[in-house]
Parts: structure tokens; sequence; C-alpha cells
């Protein structure tokens, strides 16, 4: 369908009224070989939606690791933050993302592909915005042993309690 609309004329980088391209709302379904389609025929791999969410951080988001991968291969840049919600509150990672949902397969993905685990983003408060920290928070036990296997460090506690929850993460015990 995608090929058929191209050859018809449409334009691969028309987005919707929220801002995302076609290649954003393959990317956060989880769909590659339409990722890959609309990258050869021209639409852009890092366009933004109206939020300033790159398609990489929807994939990561959404757990799809296949179309991190094939975003990196197509150019993206696996270290674009994505703003948060909350207008004025910072900017968080690809990988910060993926740790925040649980998505231990995506956090490994980024991993190989070169991204920073301990990358602090720029969310107020240092610590909120690494990785490990998210994890943890949001008790996404599998994504923090990940981080911890792969070399993130713990981040300096604001209380002794993060310290011994991360920990714990990696002896494998729930937080």
């Amino acid at each position: 369908m995608v090929k058929l609309l191209a050859e018809c004329g449409a334009n691969v980088e028309t987005p919707t009224r929220e801002g995302s391209t076609p290649l954003m709302l393959a990317a956060s379904n989880g769909c590659s070989e339409v990722v890959r389609l609309l990258a050869e025929l021209g639409a852009n791999v890092e366009t933004p939606d109206n939020n300033g969410v790159a398609p990489v951080c929807t994939a990561a988001k959404f757990g799809h690791a296949e179309v991190v991968r094939l975003l990196a291969e197509l150019g993206a840049n696996v270290e674009t933050p994505t703003p948060t919600l909350a207008p004025g509150s910072g900017n968080i990672t690809p990988v910060c993302l993926a740790a925040m949902m649980g998505h231990a397969n995506v956090v490994r993905v980024l991993a190989e592909l070169g991204a920073d685990l301990n990358t602090q983003g720029s969310l107020p408060w240092s610590n909120r915005g690494r990785p490990l920290f998210q994890a943890r928070a949001k008790n996404r036990v599998e994504a923090a042993q990940t981080l911890l296997l792969l070399g993130a460090t713990t981040p300096p506690p604001f209380s002794g309690r993060v310290t011994r929850s991360v920990l714990n993460c990696g002896r494998g015990r729930r937080v």
C-alpha cells in the first residue's frame, strides 16, 4: 500500500495534525518493513513530531528493538533526546525511555549501538534522567538488571533506600 501510494504521488513526509510522519507511525507500531520502505522512498529517519519526539525515541518507548536497530542503520542518532511531557522539564534519551518502560531488549540493542547507559539527559535533579534510576523508579527489574550487566553505574543516591534497591536488582531481588 505504501509503495502504491508513493507511486501515485503521495508525499512520504506528510504529517498528521500531531506532526507524526508515516515513518514515525510505522516506528511506533513496530513495522520495520514499512520503516525501511519509507526511508528508501526518501522519508527522513530523524523527523520529529510536533512535540519534538524522534522516531527512534518512539520505537524505544514502545519496545520495538528491531525498529530501533533499523533506524540506526538508516542513520538515526540513538542519542537523540526527546522532551518529556511536562513543558520545560527537560529531555530524556531513547535508552532512558526504554529503561523507564521496562524494555530490556531495547536497552541491549541501544547499548550494542553505542548509546550511553549512564546519560543524565537534561532532566532537573540529575539522577532522574539516568536510565538506571528510571528503571528502578518504575520497578522495571529486568531493565535495571540489564543496565547493570551492561555496565551502567549506580547513580549517586539521594537516599540510602535507592542505592539498596538498585543494588538488589543486580542480585536478582525484586525492587
